[in-house]
């Protein structure tokens, strides 16, 4: 069977987006998650705050609202009604279980991540994903 130019293989295109530069590997990875999972928001942050990798439909303040957040949102969960009041004043209609974040270690750093989207149970799995995706890339970076 011959493959035809217009059909277009998801895999294939993912597949050529690649870089050699982790960060950019990671906006790649994560532009991939919050498309397979619907997400409106994903980003990865460092210790400091200092934004590592994003995708997202948002604005930018609620983008770096959010980022700014992740840390302390990750060390402080007994919080988290504070912190999601904090990002309401820029996205109002946003509800508990929209948002996710996570704490993990990659390429001998530890980062953070976080995750807006309508399904809470899909925001764990997509970050799951983008968790394995980012240790990938560190560990064949290293």
């Amino acid at each position: 069977m011959m493959n035809s130019p217009e059909i277009s293989d998801p895999c294939r295109d993912r597949r050529r987006r690649r870089s050699d530069e982790p960060e950019v590997a990671l906006g790649y990875q994560l532009a991939r998650v919050a498309t397979d999972f619907d997400l409106e928001c994903c980003v990865i942050v460092d210790e400091s705050g200092h934004t590592v990798a994003e995708a997202s439909e948002l604005s930018s303040a609620i983008n770096s609202e959010f980022a700014n957040l992740l840390p302390t949102m990750s060390k402080l969960p007994e919080h988290r009604g504070r912190f999601i009041d904090q990002i309401r004043r820029h996205l109002p209609e946003l509800s508990d279980d929209e948002l996710s974040v996570c704490v993990f270690r990659a390429g001998g750093r530890r980062l953070f991540i976080g995750a807006i989207g309508s399904e809470a149970v899909m925001n764990e799995v997509a970050i799951f994903r983008a968790i394995t995706g980012a240790r990938r890339i560190h560990n064949t970076d290293q």
